[in-house]
């Protein structure tokens, strides 16, 4: 049985969540660790959402679909903050 890549996302990013901190030595309060969990599914959730929505105007807009996905990476790394200067 496979599960949506959502809910291998979430599983992946609790588990090493959960396991690498203490590894690297980084001390996590239980309250925040079970603050992160419905915050990764949160997203997760909304990844998967924004795909769909890039993939349907890809669809719809079928000669402009390299252009959707460039601005729709772009995008993505502006709202993540990947674009913002290291000594910002």
């Amino acid at each position: 049985m496979r599960f949506p890549s959502s809910t291998r996302g979430v599983t992946c990013s609790a588990i090493c969540l959960l396991l690498l901190a203490p590894l690297l030595g980084v001390w996590l309060p239980i309250g925040s660790v079970l603050l992160a969990l419905p915050i990764l599914l949160v997203v997760a959730v909304s990844a998967y959402a924004f795909g769909l929505t890039v993939g349907l105007l890809a669809l719809r807009f079928m000669p402009a679909r390299n252009l959707l996905g460039r601005l729709a990476s772009i995008l993505l790394m502006i709202i993540t903050g990947v674009q913002v200067p290291v000594a910002f």
